[in-house]
């Protein structure tokens, strides 16, 4: 019943959309978890790897450069506790560079380092306790976490300035996209940035696209 469902509604006819939005097999419900792995490793290879002659430097990498000016825009970053939460990880992405070159950055320079979270509606936890494993500022949420409904996210995603009834803590949050929008539909994207609007201090959105050199 789930497969039928399923194709009638890639079978059903829409009116015409500003944009196309198709769908990917690793998205369905009807794919196996190990399929599912299996994408998420390959996107993984894509931002950590470079491609020789066409590549000069991993995606990854230029990601980070991109996200050390983001993150220096915060006039208070060193003053006040600050997590980066990542939606829609998969198997880890960029994320783990980032981490590692942030705070290797901030560690040279006596300053505090952020911790990076991990998270995803279908947790990758084989994935993320290994690389969470290699330091002490990258960890995870177990939990699934809807990117298009952070305010019902467990509180570690949620800033404390945020006035939804589930924050706690002391922290600020960011939130990071990293190949993520292709995802979401017109109306699930716009879900997205309402819930970073509210749950978050800043948001910031990664084409690999646009980290390619």
């Amino acid at each position: 019943m789930i497969v039928i469902d399923q194709i009638r509604q890639l079978l059903q006819v829409q009116p015409v959309p500003s944009r196309w939005h198709l769908f990917e097999w690793c998205d369905l419900a009807i794919t196996p978890s190990f399929i599912k792995h299996c994408c998420q490793d390959m996107l993984t290879a894509q931002w950590t790897r470079k491609l020789p002659i066409i590549q000069t430097t991993a995606p990854a990498e230029l990601a980070a450069r991109l996200i050390h000016s983001f993150l220096d825009d915060f006039p208070d970053i060193d003053t006040e506790q600050y997590f980066v939460i990542d939606f829609c990880s998969g198997a880890g992405g960029p994320t783990p560079v980032i981490e590692k070159s942030i705070n290797r950055t901030r560690t040279r320079l006596n300053q505090s380092p952020i911790p990076f979270r991990l998270s995803d509606i279908h947790p990758n936890l084989d994935a993320w306790m290994l690389l969470s494993s290699h330091s002490a500022n990258l960890s995870f949420i177990p939990q699934p976490v809807d990117a298009t409904s952070p305010s019902s996210s467990p509180p570690l995603v949620i800033s404390k300035t945020s006035s939804v009834s589930t924050s706690s803590g002391d922290h600020k949050s960011i939130h990071l996209y990293n190949l993520a929008f292709h995802h979401f539909n017109d109306n699930d994207a716009k879900k997205v940035l309402e819930g970073a609007l509210e749950t978050a201090d800043g948001s910031s959105n990664m084409p690999l696209m646009y980290t390619t050199a």
